[in-house]
Protein backbone atom coordinates (compact mmCIF):
# COMPACT_ATOMS: atom_id res chain seq x y z
CA UNK A 1 0.00 0.00 0.00
CA UNK A 2 1.13 3.53 -1.05
CA UNK A 3 2.64 5.98 1.67
CA UNK A 4 1.07 9.11 2.36
CA UNK A 5 3.09 11.94 1.84
CA UNK A 6 3.92 13.36 5.65
CA UNK A 7 3.87 16.92 4.78
CA UNK A 8 0.46 18.06 4.84
CA UNK A 9 0.84 19.98 7.52
CA UNK A 10 1.06 22.89 5.78
CA UNK A 11 -3.80 22.17 5.70
CA UNK A 12 -4.40 24.30 8.84
CA UNK A 13 -5.68 22.23 11.38
CA UNK A 14 -7.78 23.64 14.49
CA UNK A 15 -5.82 23.34 17.67
CA UNK A 16 -8.65 23.98 19.87
CA UNK A 17 -9.48 20.17 19.85
CA UNK A 18 -6.05 18.88 21.26
CA UNK A 19 -6.00 21.66 23.74
CA UNK A 20 -9.30 20.67 25.90
CA UNK A 21 -10.96 17.50 27.26
CA UNK A 22 -12.04 15.21 24.87
CA UNK A 23 -16.73 14.78 24.71
CA UNK A 24 -18.92 14.19 27.78
CA UNK A 25 -18.75 10.35 27.87
CA UNK A 26 -16.39 7.94 27.85
CA UNK A 27 -15.31 5.84 25.17
CA UNK A 28 -16.99 3.01 27.12
CA UNK A 29 -20.45 4.33 27.28
CA UNK A 30 -20.96 5.19 23.87
CA UNK A 31 -23.07 3.19 21.19
CA UNK A 32 -20.95 1.34 18.62
CA UNK A 33 -19.58 3.18 16.21
CA UNK A 34 -19.60 1.42 12.66
CA UNK A 35 -21.07 0.82 9.49
CA UNK A 36 -25.00 1.51 9.80
CA UNK A 37 -28.28 0.24 8.16
CA UNK A 38 -29.13 2.59 6.43
CA UNK A 39 -33.10 4.05 6.48
CA UNK A 40 -34.29 4.68 2.85
CA UNK A 41 -33.86 8.58 3.66
CA UNK A 42 -30.76 8.69 5.33
CA UNK A 43 -31.13 12.28 8.27
CA UNK A 44 -28.40 14.92 8.24
CA UNK A 45 -26.10 15.13 11.14
CA UNK A 46 -26.88 17.49 13.38
CA UNK A 47 -24.44 19.74 12.26
CA UNK A 48 -25.35 19.36 9.04
CA UNK A 49 -28.87 20.55 9.58
CA UNK A 50 -27.55 23.73 11.03
CA UNK A 51 -25.75 24.78 7.72
CA UNK A 52 -28.48 23.50 5.27
CA UNK A 53 -30.85 25.75 6.96
CA UNK A 54 -28.10 28.74 6.69
CA UNK A 55 -27.74 27.44 2.88
CA UNK A 56 -31.49 27.95 2.33
CA UNK A 57 -31.73 31.90 3.33
CA UNK A 58 -29.05 32.48 1.30
CA UNK A 59 -27.51 29.46 -1.55
CA UNK A 60 -25.15 31.02 -2.99
CA UNK A 61 -23.29 32.72 0.13
CA UNK A 62 -19.27 32.02 0.01
CA UNK A 63 -19.66 32.66 4.02
CA UNK A 64 -19.23 28.29 4.39
CA UNK A 65 -17.00 27.78 1.40
CA UNK A 66 -13.66 26.28 2.22
CA UNK A 67 -11.43 26.47 -0.54
CA UNK A 68 -7.99 25.51 -1.16
CA UNK A 69 -5.34 26.19 -3.50
CA UNK A 70 -2.33 24.41 -4.74
CA UNK A 71 0.43 25.40 -6.97
CA UNK A 72 1.54 22.90 -9.06
CA UNK A 73 5.19 23.21 -11.09
CA UNK A 74 5.96 20.77 -13.74
CA UNK A 75 3.97 19.08 -16.51
CA UNK A 76 0.51 17.86 -15.30
CA UNK A 77 -0.88 14.48 -16.60
CA UNK A 78 -4.72 15.68 -16.94
CA UNK A 79 -6.19 12.38 -17.50
CA UNK A 80 -4.66 11.20 -14.36
CA UNK A 81 -5.68 13.91 -12.36
CA UNK A 82 -9.06 13.76 -13.97
CA UNK A 83 -9.05 10.20 -12.73
CA UNK A 84 -7.59 11.26 -9.42
CA UNK A 85 -10.56 13.34 -9.18
CA UNK A 86 -12.93 10.63 -9.81
CA UNK A 87 -11.06 8.26 -7.21
CA UNK A 88 -11.66 10.87 -4.46
CA UNK A 89 -15.61 11.37 -4.95
CA UNK A 90 -15.90 7.35 -5.02
CA UNK A 91 -13.77 6.84 -1.32
CA UNK A 92 -15.78 10.21 0.22
CA UNK A 93 -19.25 9.57 -0.06
CA UNK A 94 -20.27 12.73 1.29
CA UNK A 95 -18.35 14.33 -1.65
CA UNK A 96 -20.93 13.31 -4.47
CA UNK A 97 -23.82 13.96 -1.75
CA UNK A 98 -27.20 16.54 -2.68
CA UNK A 99 -29.81 17.36 0.46
CA UNK A 100 -32.89 17.64 -0.95
CA UNK A 101 -35.82 19.19 0.89
CA UNK A 102 -39.16 17.28 2.03
CA UNK A 103 -42.16 17.70 4.20
CA UNK A 104 -40.14 15.87 6.66
CA UNK A 105 -37.38 17.95 6.14
CA UNK A 106 -34.17 17.75 4.69
CA UNK A 107 -31.97 13.70 3.92
CA UNK A 108 -29.25 12.88 1.95
CA UNK A 109 -29.04 11.43 -1.14
CA UNK A 110 -25.83 10.22 -2.43
CA UNK A 111 -25.33 10.36 -6.35
CA UNK A 112 -23.24 7.33 -7.68
CA UNK A 113 -19.61 8.63 -8.90
CA UNK A 114 -20.38 8.01 -12.70
CA UNK A 115 -23.25 11.00 -12.43
CA UNK A 116 -20.52 13.36 -11.51
CA UNK A 117 -19.01 15.20 -13.88
CA UNK A 118 -15.23 15.85 -13.70
CA UNK A 119 -13.61 18.51 -16.12
CA UNK A 120 -9.72 19.23 -15.67
CA UNK A 121 -8.94 20.97 -18.41
CA UNK A 122 -7.00 23.70 -17.91
CA UNK A 123 -8.00 26.77 -18.05
CA UNK A 124 -5.80 29.83 -18.99
CA UNK A 125 -5.53 32.87 -16.98
CA UNK A 126 -4.23 35.83 -19.56
CA UNK A 127 -2.02 38.12 -17.48
CA UNK A 128 -2.79 40.64 -20.23
CA UNK A 129 -6.14 41.05 -19.28
CA UNK A 130 -6.57 44.60 -17.24
CA UNK A 131 -8.41 42.58 -14.89
CA UNK A 132 -5.96 40.82 -11.85
CA UNK A 133 -6.01 37.10 -13.17
CA UNK A 134 -5.84 36.14 -9.91
CA UNK A 135 -9.25 37.22 -9.65
CA UNK A 136 -11.11 34.64 -12.22
CA UNK A 137 -9.63 31.80 -9.29
CA UNK A 138 -11.34 34.01 -6.32
CA UNK A 139 -14.07 34.40 -8.51
CA UNK A 140 -14.54 30.37 -8.79
CA UNK A 141 -13.96 29.95 -4.95
CA UNK A 142 -16.69 32.35 -4.04
CA UNK A 143 -19.59 30.57 -6.07
CA UNK A 144 -21.95 29.13 -3.39
CA UNK A 145 -23.59 25.82 -3.49
CA UNK A 146 -27.25 25.16 -3.73
CA UNK A 147 -27.22 22.03 -1.44
CA UNK A 148 -30.36 21.17 -2.18
CA UNK A 149 -29.46 20.05 -6.37
CA UNK A 150 -25.91 20.20 -6.18
CA UNK A 151 -23.07 18.45 -4.49
CA UNK A 152 -20.90 19.97 -2.23
CA UNK A 153 -17.29 19.93 -3.76
CA UNK A 154 -15.85 21.15 -7.32
CA UNK A 155 -12.07 21.88 -8.58
CA UNK A 156 -10.79 23.40 -11.29
CA UNK A 157 -6.98 23.64 -12.48
CA UNK A 158 -6.00 26.94 -13.47
CA UNK A 159 -2.62 27.80 -15.58
CA UNK A 160 -0.73 30.47 -15.31
CA UNK A 161 2.34 29.84 -17.65
CA UNK A 162 3.82 26.60 -19.30
CA UNK A 163 4.57 24.06 -16.37
CA UNK A 164 2.77 26.38 -13.78
CA UNK A 165 -0.72 25.61 -12.70
CA UNK A 166 -2.88 26.30 -9.47
CA UNK A 167 -5.35 23.34 -8.56
CA UNK A 168 -8.27 24.77 -6.56
CA UNK A 169 -10.73 22.68 -4.65
CA UNK A 170 -13.89 24.11 -3.22
CA UNK A 171 -15.59 22.50 -0.57
CA UNK A 172 -19.08 23.68 1.25
CA UNK A 173 -18.26 23.03 5.05
CA UNK A 174 -21.20 20.65 5.05
CA UNK A 175 -19.14 18.46 3.52
CA UNK A 176 -15.86 19.27 5.46
CA UNK A 177 -14.38 20.71 8.22
CA UNK A 178 -10.78 22.03 8.22
CA UNK A 179 -9.42 18.35 8.96
CA UNK A 180 -10.60 16.68 6.74
CA UNK A 181 -8.65 19.34 4.42
CA UNK A 182 -5.38 17.16 5.41
CA UNK A 183 -7.51 14.06 4.37
CA UNK A 184 -8.55 15.16 1.23
CA UNK A 185 -5.55 16.26 -0.10
CA UNK A 186 -3.65 13.06 1.15
CA UNK A 187 -6.12 10.76 -0.98
CA UNK A 188 -5.99 13.18 -3.85
CA UNK A 189 -2.59 12.84 -4.72
CA UNK A 190 -2.07 9.21 -3.36
CA UNK A 191 -4.64 8.73 -6.21
CA UNK A 192 -2.79 10.96 -8.63
CA UNK A 193 0.57 9.05 -8.07
CA UNK A 194 -0.61 5.51 -8.48
CA UNK A 195 -2.69 7.02 -11.77
CA UNK A 196 0.03 8.34 -13.19
CA UNK A 197 1.66 4.67 -13.06
CA UNK A 198 -1.22 3.04 -14.54
CA UNK A 199 -2.64 1.34 -11.38
CA UNK A 200 -5.82 2.24 -9.38
CA UNK A 201 -4.86 4.12 -5.80
CA UNK A 202 -4.25 1.09 -3.02
CA UNK A 203 -5.96 2.58 -0.47
CA UNK A 204 -6.99 0.60 2.98
CA UNK A 205 -11.36 0.33 2.71
CA UNK A 206 -12.81 3.04 5.09
CA UNK A 207 -14.38 1.56 8.42
CA UNK A 208 -17.58 3.76 7.88
CA UNK A 209 -18.46 6.95 5.29
CA UNK A 210 -19.98 10.52 6.99
CA UNK A 211 -23.51 9.17 6.46
CA UNK A 212 -23.18 6.17 8.92
CA UNK A 213 -21.69 8.99 11.17
CA UNK A 214 -25.29 10.87 10.88
CA UNK A 215 -26.71 8.10 12.43
CA UNK A 216 -24.75 7.30 14.68
CA UNK A 217 -24.74 10.93 15.86
CA UNK A 218 -28.62 10.88 16.58
CA UNK A 219 -28.39 7.03 18.47
CA UNK A 220 -24.94 8.55 20.90
CA UNK A 221 -27.07 12.19 21.58
CA UNK A 222 -30.48 10.49 22.28
CA UNK A 223 -34.09 12.59 22.99
CA UNK A 224 -34.10 16.34 24.08
CA UNK A 225 -37.12 14.82 26.45
CA UNK A 226 -34.75 12.59 28.18
CA UNK A 227 -33.16 14.09 30.99
CA UNK A 228 -30.60 11.44 31.22
CA UNK A 229 -29.17 11.93 27.18
CA UNK A 230 -26.18 13.65 26.25
CA UNK A 231 -28.27 16.38 24.49
CA UNK A 232 -30.66 17.12 27.47
CA UNK A 233 -27.50 17.20 30.27
CA UNK A 234 -25.66 19.47 27.49
CA UNK A 235 -28.67 21.73 27.12
CA UNK A 236 -28.34 22.20 30.68
CA UNK A 237 -24.84 22.70 31.10
CA UNK A 238 -24.80 25.74 28.33
CA UNK A 239 -28.26 27.20 29.84
CA UNK A 240 -26.64 27.68 33.16
CA UNK A 241 -23.12 28.76 31.70
CA UNK A 242 -24.87 31.46 29.47
CA UNK A 243 -27.10 32.38 31.51
CA UNK A 244 -26.98 36.79 32.01
CA UNK A 245 -24.57 37.11 28.92
CA UNK A 246 -24.61 40.21 26.88
CA UNK A 247 -26.85 39.72 23.89
CA UNK A 248 -23.78 42.54 21.66
CA UNK A 249 -20.68 42.75 22.63
CA UNK A 250 -20.45 46.54 21.95
CA UNK A 251 -17.18 46.86 19.98
CA UNK A 252 -15.81 50.34 18.57
CA UNK A 253 -17.70 50.61 15.23
CA UNK A 254 -17.07 53.06 12.65
CA UNK A 255 -20.82 52.87 11.49
CA UNK A 256 -24.16 52.09 13.05
CA UNK A 257 -25.24 48.26 12.91
CA UNK A 258 -27.80 47.87 9.70
CA UNK A 259 -30.51 45.97 9.97
CA UNK A 260 -29.28 43.14 8.28
CA UNK A 261 -26.03 41.86 8.14
CA UNK A 262 -24.14 41.86 4.66
CA UNK A 263 -21.07 38.88 5.34
CA UNK A 264 -19.12 40.81 2.88
CA UNK A 265 -15.27 40.94 4.59
CA UNK A 266 -12.08 42.14 4.83
CA UNK A 267 -8.71 40.75 6.56
CA UNK A 268 -5.97 42.99 7.95
CA UNK A 269 -3.07 40.17 8.12
CA UNK A 270 0.13 40.57 10.75
CA UNK A 271 2.85 38.90 12.22
CA UNK A 272 4.18 37.71 15.83
CA UNK A 273 7.87 36.62 15.74
CA UNK A 274 10.00 33.66 17.09
CA UNK A 275 10.57 35.36 20.31
CA UNK A 276 7.50 36.64 21.31
CA UNK A 277 5.82 33.06 20.05
CA UNK A 278 8.30 31.47 22.51
CA UNK A 279 7.85 33.58 25.31
CA UNK A 280 3.84 32.80 25.36
CA UNK A 281 4.99 29.09 24.62
CA UNK A 282 7.31 29.34 27.74
CA UNK A 283 3.81 31.15 29.96
CA UNK A 284 1.42 28.14 28.29
CA UNK A 285 4.38 25.71 29.66
CA UNK A 286 4.63 27.49 33.08
CA UNK A 287 0.99 27.35 33.73
CA UNK A 288 0.14 23.93 32.58
CA UNK A 289 -2.59 25.86 29.48
CA UNK A 290 -1.78 25.08 25.65
CA UNK A 291 -1.13 27.82 23.75
CA UNK A 292 -4.83 28.27 22.54
CA UNK A 293 -5.86 29.82 26.18
CA UNK A 294 -2.91 31.83 26.75
CA UNK A 295 -4.10 33.87 22.81
CA UNK A 296 -7.64 32.98 24.07
CA UNK A 297 -7.05 35.03 27.33
CA UNK A 298 -5.18 37.48 25.81
CA UNK A 299 -8.24 38.51 23.49
CA UNK A 300 -10.33 38.58 26.09
CA UNK A 301 -8.32 41.30 27.61
CA UNK A 302 -8.15 43.19 24.91
CA UNK A 303 -11.55 43.18 24.11
CA UNK A 304 -12.85 44.00 27.90
CA UNK A 305 -10.48 47.12 27.61
CA UNK A 306 -11.93 47.95 23.71
CA UNK A 307 -15.59 47.43 24.82
CA UNK A 308 -15.12 48.46 28.41
CA UNK A 309 -16.52 45.21 29.90
CA UNK A 310 -15.69 42.26 31.88
CA UNK A 311 -17.62 39.81 30.59
CA UNK A 312 -16.72 38.45 27.26
CA UNK A 313 -17.76 35.65 24.84
CA UNK A 314 -15.60 34.53 22.13
CA UNK A 315 -16.78 32.31 19.90
CA UNK A 316 -14.43 28.77 18.51
CA UNK A 317 -14.68 26.06 15.34
CA UNK A 318 -13.89 22.76 17.12
CA UNK A 319 -12.64 20.11 14.85
CA UNK A 320 -13.88 17.39 17.03
CA UNK A 321 -13.53 13.62 16.09
CA UNK A 322 -15.40 11.49 18.53
CA UNK A 323 -13.84 8.39 18.08
CA UNK A 324 -10.39 7.09 16.37
CA UNK A 325 -12.07 5.34 13.46
CA UNK A 326 -13.28 8.52 12.02
CA UNK A 327 -9.84 9.84 11.48
CA UNK A 328 -9.66 9.31 8.13
CA UNK A 329 -13.40 10.31 7.16
CA UNK A 330 -14.17 13.51 5.02
CA UNK A 331 -16.99 15.29 6.58
CA UNK A 332 -18.43 17.83 8.44
CA UNK A 333 -17.71 16.99 12.46
CA UNK A 334 -16.85 20.36 14.02
CA UNK A 335 -19.02 22.90 16.21
CA UNK A 336 -18.67 25.89 17.33
CA UNK A 337 -18.89 26.70 20.77
CA UNK A 338 -19.10 29.90 22.63
CA UNK A 339 -15.94 30.42 25.77
CA UNK A 340 -16.76 33.15 28.48
CA UNK A 341 -14.72 34.68 30.25
CA UNK A 342 -15.24 36.85 33.36
CA UNK A 343 -11.69 39.58 32.46
CA UNK A 344 -10.89 41.01 36.58
CA UNK A 345 -8.86 43.86 36.25
CA UNK A 346 -7.22 43.87 39.47
CA UNK A 347 -6.36 39.89 38.65
CA UNK A 348 -2.77 38.90 37.37
CA UNK A 349 -2.99 37.86 33.72
CA UNK A 350 -1.27 34.17 34.80
CA UNK A 351 -4.52 33.67 37.09
CA UNK A 352 -6.92 34.44 34.56
CA UNK A 353 -5.54 31.69 33.18
CA UNK A 354 -5.73 29.16 35.27
CA UNK A 355 -9.82 30.58 35.52
CA UNK A 356 -10.16 30.07 31.81
CA UNK A 357 -8.62 26.72 31.08
CA UNK A 358 -10.92 25.59 33.68
CA UNK A 359 -14.08 27.03 32.51
CA UNK A 360 -12.64 25.89 28.32
CA UNK A 361 -12.30 22.34 29.41
CA UNK A 362 -16.23 22.26 31.01
CA UNK A 363 -17.26 24.14 27.44
CA UNK A 364 -15.07 21.25 25.36
CA UNK A 365 -16.43 18.62 27.28
CA UNK A 366 -20.08 19.89 26.17
CA UNK A 367 -19.60 19.89 22.15
CA UNK A 368 -21.27 17.64 21.31
CA UNK A 369 -24.75 19.75 20.96
CA UNK A 370 -24.73 21.46 17.74
CA UNK A 371 -24.36 25.46 18.30
CA UNK A 372 -27.17 26.42 16.13
CA UNK A 373 -29.66 23.93 17.87
CA UNK A 374 -28.24 25.14 21.67
CA UNK A 375 -29.47 28.76 20.32
CA UNK A 376 -32.85 27.51 19.27
CA UNK A 377 -34.14 25.44 22.64
CA UNK A 378 -32.66 28.09 24.80
CA UNK A 379 -34.36 30.77 23.29
CA UNK A 380 -31.11 33.18 22.80
CA UNK A 381 -32.47 36.22 20.95
CA UNK A 382 -31.68 36.37 17.22
CA UNK A 383 -31.47 39.30 15.33
CA UNK A 384 -30.53 39.51 11.10
CA UNK A 385 -27.83 42.42 12.16
CA UNK A 386 -25.77 40.34 14.19
CA UNK A 387 -24.30 37.00 15.11
CA UNK A 388 -26.29 35.31 18.34
CA UNK A 389 -24.46 34.96 21.59
CA UNK A 390 -20.78 36.23 20.68
CA UNK A 391 -19.95 38.50 17.47
CA UNK A 392 -15.93 37.88 17.85
CA UNK A 393 -14.00 34.67 16.86
CA UNK A 394 -10.80 32.95 17.22
CA UNK A 395 -9.62 30.09 16.03
CA UNK A 396 -5.39 28.53 15.72
CA UNK A 397 -4.36 26.32 13.35
CA UNK A 398 -0.88 25.14 13.55
CA UNK A 399 1.00 24.98 10.06
CA UNK A 400 4.65 24.11 8.57
CA UNK A 401 5.68 25.34 5.42
CA UNK A 402 6.76 22.67 3.47
CA UNK A 403 6.34 21.66 -0.38
CA UNK A 404 6.89 18.04 -1.24
CA UNK A 405 6.99 16.54 -4.81
CA UNK A 406 4.77 13.65 -6.31
CA UNK A 407 4.42 12.56 -9.45
CA UNK A 408 7.39 14.40 -10.52
CA UNK A 409 5.40 17.92 -9.57
CA UNK A 410 6.46 20.59 -7.00
CA UNK A 411 3.45 21.05 -5.04
CA UNK A 412 2.89 23.85 -2.71
CA UNK A 413 -0.62 24.56 -0.29
CA UNK A 414 -2.18 27.24 0.62
CA UNK A 415 -5.19 28.69 1.59
CA UNK A 416 -7.88 31.01 -0.20
CA UNK A 417 -10.32 33.48 1.36
CA UNK A 418 -13.47 33.72 0.46
CA UNK A 419 -13.53 37.28 2.41
CA UNK A 420 -17.19 36.86 4.30
CA UNK A 421 -17.58 37.60 7.68
CA UNK A 422 -19.75 35.96 9.85
CA UNK A 423 -19.16 37.87 13.00
CA UNK A 424 -18.06 41.26 13.34
CA UNK A 425 -14.41 40.15 13.91
CA UNK A 426 -12.80 37.19 13.27
CA UNK A 427 -9.09 36.58 14.72
CA UNK A 428 -7.55 33.72 12.90
CA UNK A 429 -3.81 32.50 13.94
CA UNK A 430 -1.93 30.35 12.30
CA UNK A 431 0.89 29.13 14.67
CA UNK A 432 4.32 27.93 12.63
CA UNK A 433 6.65 25.25 14.44
CA UNK A 434 9.78 23.76 13.89
CA UNK A 435 11.17 20.24 13.44
CA UNK A 436 11.61 19.94 17.22
CA UNK A 437 8.45 21.66 18.08
CA UNK A 438 10.44 25.01 18.71
CA UNK A 439 8.33 29.13 18.05
CA UNK A 440 8.88 29.72 14.58
CA UNK A 441 6.33 32.79 14.75
CA UNK A 442 2.28 33.41 14.48
CA UNK A 443 0.88 34.32 11.19
CA UNK A 444 -2.37 36.41 11.85
CA UNK A 445 -5.80 37.40 9.94
CA UNK A 446 -7.83 39.99 11.17
CA UNK A 447 -11.24 39.36 9.64
CA UNK A 448 -14.07 42.21 9.84
CA UNK A 449 -17.05 42.85 8.68
CA UNK A 450 -16.52 45.96 6.37
CA UNK A 451 -20.04 46.97 7.03
CA UNK A 452 -18.82 48.02 10.33
CA UNK A 453 -15.29 49.16 10.26
CA UNK A 454 -12.70 51.12 8.31
CA UNK A 455 -9.44 49.30 8.00
CA UNK A 456 -7.67 51.93 10.37
CA UNK A 457 -9.83 50.91 12.99
CA UNK A 458 -8.74 47.08 12.39
CA UNK A 459 -5.26 48.10 12.28
CA UNK A 460 -5.65 49.98 15.37
CA UNK A 461 -7.04 46.91 17.15
CA UNK A 462 -4.37 44.81 16.02
CA UNK A 463 -1.60 46.72 17.00
CA UNK A 464 -3.05 47.04 20.50
CA UNK A 465 -3.09 42.95 20.07
CA UNK A 466 0.93 42.74 19.07
CA UNK A 467 1.62 45.55 22.27
CA UNK A 468 -0.44 43.56 24.51
CA UNK A 469 1.03 40.29 23.69
CA UNK A 470 4.39 42.12 24.08
CA UNK A 471 3.61 42.88 27.29
CA UNK A 472 2.21 39.23 28.31
CA UNK A 473 5.12 38.11 27.41
CA UNK A 474 7.37 40.48 29.21
CA UNK A 475 5.53 40.71 32.26
CA UNK A 476 2.87 37.40 32.38
CA UNK A 477 2.38 38.44 36.32
CA UNK A 478 1.20 42.02 35.61
CA UNK A 479 -2.15 42.80 36.89
CA UNK A 480 -4.53 43.19 33.97
CA UNK A 481 -5.11 46.65 34.58
CA UNK A 482 -1.77 47.78 34.19
CA UNK A 483 -1.38 45.58 30.66
CA UNK A 484 -0.87 48.28 28.29
CA UNK A 485 -3.13 48.21 25.06
CA UNK A 486 -2.40 52.27 23.80
CA UNK A 487 -0.31 52.91 20.63
CA UNK A 488 2.55 54.90 20.55
CA UNK A 489 0.95 58.03 19.34
CA UNK A 490 -1.58 57.66 21.59
CA UNK A 491 0.74 57.51 24.59
CA UNK A 492 2.64 60.67 22.50
CA UNK A 493 -0.45 62.26 23.16
CA UNK A 494 -2.05 61.59 26.57
CA UNK A 495 1.70 61.73 27.97
CA UNK A 496 3.30 65.19 27.14
CA UNK A 497 4.25 66.84 30.60
CA UNK A 498 3.26 64.12 32.84
CA UNK A 499 3.00 66.03 36.47
CA UNK A 500 -0.24 64.88 38.66
CA UNK A 501 -3.05 62.90 37.19
CA UNK A 502 -6.27 64.21 37.22
CA UNK A 503 -7.69 62.06 39.83
CA UNK A 504 -4.76 62.57 41.73
CA UNK A 505 -5.66 66.52 41.84
CA UNK A 506 -9.19 65.81 42.51
CA UNK A 507 -8.30 63.64 45.33
CA UNK A 508 -5.92 66.63 46.72
CA UNK A 509 -8.45 69.27 45.99
CA UNK A 510 -10.89 67.64 48.30
CA UNK A 511 -8.78 67.24 50.93
CA UNK A 512 -6.35 64.62 51.49
CA UNK A 513 -5.17 62.25 48.99
CA UNK A 514 -5.54 59.45 51.48
CA UNK A 515 -8.86 60.18 52.17
CA UNK A 516 -9.82 56.89 49.98
CA UNK A 517 -7.88 53.47 49.40
CA UNK A 518 -8.74 50.77 47.94
CA UNK A 519 -10.66 48.78 50.61
CA UNK A 520 -9.13 45.99 52.43
CA UNK A 521 -11.33 45.21 55.84
CA UNK A 522 -13.75 48.38 54.70
CA UNK A 523 -17.38 47.63 54.98
CA UNK A 524 -19.22 48.90 51.77
CA UNK A 525 -21.17 51.31 53.61
CA UNK A 526 -18.25 52.77 55.33
CA UNK A 527 -16.36 53.67 51.56
CA UNK A 528 -19.68 54.79 49.97
CA UNK A 529 -20.16 57.48 53.08
CA UNK A 530 -15.81 58.19 52.46
CA UNK A 531 -16.59 58.05 48.66
CA UNK A 532 -19.82 60.80 49.43
CA UNK A 533 -18.55 62.96 52.01
CA UNK A 534 -15.06 63.67 49.89
CA UNK A 535 -16.73 64.33 46.62
CA UNK A 536 -19.01 66.91 48.74
CA UNK A 537 -16.00 68.72 50.53
CA UNK A 538 -14.68 68.67 46.40
CA UNK A 539 -17.85 70.54 44.85
CA UNK A 540 -19.40 71.95 48.22
CA UNK A 541 -22.75 69.99 46.77
CA UNK A 542 -24.20 66.52 47.12
CA UNK A 543 -25.61 66.90 43.69
CA UNK A 544 -24.00 67.37 40.00
CA UNK A 545 -20.24 67.14 40.00
CA UNK A 546 -20.05 65.82 43.74
CA UNK A 547 -22.55 63.02 42.23
CA UNK A 548 -20.47 62.01 39.35
CA UNK A 549 -17.08 62.39 41.57
CA UNK A 550 -18.53 60.14 44.34
CA UNK A 551 -19.44 57.53 41.53
CA UNK A 552 -15.64 57.65 40.17
CA UNK A 553 -14.15 57.22 43.56
CA UNK A 554 -16.29 55.31 44.67
CA UNK A 555 -15.56 52.57 42.11
CA UNK A 556 -12.17 53.27 42.29
CA UNK A 557 -12.04 52.93 46.37
CA UNK A 558 -14.01 49.18 45.77
CA UNK A 559 -11.57 48.00 43.53
CA UNK A 560 -14.18 48.25 40.41
CA UNK A 561 -12.24 50.33 38.73
CA UNK A 562 -8.54 50.93 37.57
CA UNK A 563 -6.74 53.68 38.48
CA UNK A 564 -6.76 55.29 34.36
CA UNK A 565 -10.36 54.46 34.34
CA UNK A 566 -11.27 56.35 37.68
CA UNK A 567 -8.98 58.99 36.92
CA UNK A 568 -10.63 59.59 33.33
CA UNK A 569 -14.37 59.59 35.26
CA UNK A 570 -12.54 62.06 37.47
CA UNK A 571 -11.42 64.17 34.47
CA UNK A 572 -14.75 64.73 33.10
CA UNK A 573 -15.54 66.66 36.10
CA UNK A 574 -12.63 68.93 36.55
CA UNK A 575 -14.16 71.54 33.83
CA UNK A 576 -17.51 71.93 36.39
CA UNK A 577 -15.25 72.03 39.45
CA UNK A 578 -13.33 74.91 37.82
CA UNK A 579 -16.45 76.46 37.64
CA UNK A 580 -17.43 76.14 41.13
CA UNK A 581 -16.97 78.32 43.99
CA UNK A 582 -13.74 75.47 45.31
CA UNK A 583 -11.95 75.92 42.22
CA UNK A 584 -9.06 73.92 41.43
CA UNK A 585 -5.84 74.61 39.66
CA UNK A 586 -7.10 76.14 36.06
CA UNK A 587 -4.51 73.77 33.92
CA UNK A 588 -6.45 70.34 34.55
CA UNK A 589 -6.52 69.02 31.10
CA UNK A 590 -4.53 66.02 31.10
CA UNK A 591 -4.59 61.86 31.55
CA UNK A 592 -2.55 59.23 32.36
CA UNK A 593 -2.50 56.31 31.08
Amino acid sequence: MNDAPDTFAAVPVSRQRSACADGALAASQRPTLSGRQRPERIPLSLGEQRLWLINRFDPYSPVHNVPISVELVGDVDGASLTAAVRDLIERHEVLRTIFPASADGPYQTIVPSSEITVDMTPVDLDFGDAEDPAGAILKFARQGFDLTNEVAFRTRLFRMAEGEYILTLVVHHIAADRASLRHLLRDLFQAYEARCEGTAPDWSALPLQYADYALWQRELLGEETDPDSVIAREIEFWRAELEGSPEVLRLPLDRPRPAFQSLCGKSVDFYLGPQVHASLQQIAASQAVPMFTVLQSAFAVLLSKLCATDDIIIGTPVDKRADDSLDPIVGMFGNTLALRSRVIESERFCDLLSRSQQRNLEAFSHAETPFERLVEVLGIPRSPSHHPVFQVMLSLHDEEQQMTSIAGLDVAIGGLEAKAADCDLELVLTETLGHNGEASGITASMVYAVELFDESTIVGIVQRFQRLLTGIATHPDLPVSDIDVLTDRERGLLLPHRKTSSLERVMSFAGHGSAIAPPQDNKYSEIVGRAGQLASRATGSTLGAGSDLALALLTYAAGKMDVTSAQRLAETVLPTLSRSKNRPPHNTRELSA
